[in-house]
């Protein structure tokens, strides 16, 4: 029995790691034994890229069960219990109001043991508890409400979790961090809310690269004791969230990015807003925005679940834009050939200049020569845009296509 197998990426480093992958993929490949492990879900990719034999033949062999959240019930089991058994006593008053901070506006779900709690609660309890045990608890083995309140509750404890994990970063780690952290949060309504990423969306804003895997990897408590974000699957697809929405609020260095971005990340909603608008609108270019705002979308970040919709919607405002200048740059030429031929006629039969007259009939000729052809010519560009457009917007379907395959050919 191997429990916890994620260990094997938490707390083993090479080459001791590479010897018992090995030599355990040996062992079932040769029938020698059978193997009964648990993995947490955000762990698989990481054990799949540090250990991908033994993952592989997993993957080939293995009977999987998967275990749901923990359940309301035994959650408050799983605080209790284990404090009794080793004599440490826990006041009732705290047990609830931990389960009722921890799991606050979590998407919580009826199930056979009642309701159970929502991604990430656990290490929340977790987390509390290991700030109350070092804060005092250890020496009297009682952990009160009252010390609860004065660590700060749940959010106050992960706050100061939080900033003990970003201490230690290099500056362009934490700059990768702030990025993703950013990245996870969107602003609806006038106030902040979680959202979801795609895994390698995630580890694009983290600045990509093994760097910005091992980066989730510690943010994630893959490979640290603290975890603010979770990774998790949704059928052949991996999802990175924010591990609680306290971190939105009781986070002081989090608050901090949102405020100095916050024009950014209203941006960011505005671009999804008016893309889903056009789409709904049966994509017609009445439905595009102009001017000013035009603008601004073209600089906001196409991202989440459609993040397609954006790339495509933006790409229609910046064929919209080049058609606007070109229209524009043919009234300014029309109204200069214009103006400048009324000029010179003037100037010429006031002058009596007959022959010049007539030469400027010839140029005004030719300009109005080139002006037809300019428009024949920004016709032809139109529809060139029109089919780059298509173009690239059917590589960005394959490009998905392809990285969903890869994904699921090494799971």
């Amino acid at each position: 029995m191997a429990d916890q197998l994620e260990e094997l990426v938490t707390l083993t480093c090479e080459p001791e790691r590479s010897i018992f992958a090995e030599s355990l993929a040996h062992a079932l490949e040769a029938g020698v034994l059978y193997l009964v492990s648990t993995i947490r879900s955000d762990f698989v990719p990481a054990f799949q890229r540090l250990a991908p034999a033994l993952a592989g033949l997993l993957n080939e062999g293995a009977e999987r069960y998967a275990l749901p959240p923990i359940s309301r019930v035994g959650l408050r089991e799983a605080i209790t219990e284990p404090a009794a058994r080793v004599g440490v006593h826990i006041e009732p008053a705290l047990v609830e109001r931990i389960i009722v901070d921890a799991d606050y506006r979590s998407e919580s779900v009826d199930g056979e043991e009642g309701v159970r709690t929502g991604q990430g609660t656990l290490p929340l309890v977790a987390n509390i508890l290991r700030v109350l045990w070092e804060a005092g608890g250890a020496e009297d083995r009682v952990l009160t409400l009252e010390q609860y309140v004065r660590a700060g509750g749940v959010s106050g404890a992960l706050s100061r979790t939080a900033d003990a994990a970003l201490a230690g970063l290099a500056p362009h780690q934490l700059a990768a961090a702030k990025s993703l952290f950013l990245g996870l949060v969107r602003i609806e309504g006038g106030g902040e809310t979680r959202c979801s990423l795609e895994l390698h969306e995630a580890l694009t804003l983290a600045g990509g690269g093994p760097e910005a895997e091992d980066l989730l990897a510690h943010l994630s408590g893959q490979t640290s004791n603290v975890r603010l974000l979770t990774v998790r699957q949704e059928g052949e697809l991996t999802f990175v969230d924010l591990v609680h929405e306290a971190l939105l609020q009781g986070w002081a260095q989090l608050r901090g990015w949102i405020d100095h971005h916050r024009r950014q990340l209203l941006l960011e909603n505005a671009l999804d807003l008016s893309a889903q608008r056009w789409d709904e609108d049966g994509r017609k270019n009445a439905s595009l925005p102009s001017g000013d705002a035009l603008v601004e979308l073209l600089h906001a970040r196409p991202h989440g679940p459609r993040r397609r919709l954006h790339q495509t919607f933006q790409q229609t405002l910046e064929r919209q834009q080049r058609v606007g200048e070109r229209q524009a740059t043919r009234r300014r030429m029309a109204w200069f050939a214009g103006l400048s031929l009324f000029s010179l006629v003037s100037i010429a039969t006031a002058l009596g200049f007959r022959a010049q007259l007539d030469e400027l009939g010839r140029v005004n000729a030719e300009l109005v020569t080139k002006y037809s052809e300019l428009e024949t010519k920004d016709s032809e560009l139109e529809t060139k845009d029109k089919q780059l457009d298509t173009t690239s917007s059917e590589l960005v379907q394959t490009s998905e296509k392809l990285r969903i395959v890869n994904q699921l050919l090494s799971t």
